[in-house]
């Protein structure tokens, strides 16, 4: 899939930490969102809204674990 992107896998330890914004080891759902619309990764087969109807949101993970642990 990665590859119908354009997106360049020849060192996939970097990509991986380009994704996983919050560095916690994983990539969750949020993380390759936010990556995906920064990149405009879209599939010219699916079905959704025009990409000025959408709003990035980041979310500073680490914080709001500090936030809640507190």
């Amino acid at each position: 899939m990665m590859s119908k992107w354009g997106i360049d896998m020849g060192d996939p330890k970097e990509m991986w930490k380009e994704v996983d914004s919050d560095g916690y080891g994983s990539v969750l759902f949020d993380e390759f969102s936010v990556w995906a619309i920064k990149k405009s990764l879209d599939l010219d087969d699916d079905d959704d809204v025009p990409d000025s109807d959408i709003e990035v949101v980041e979310i500073d993970r680490q914080a709001q674990a500090q936030k809640y642990l507190a």
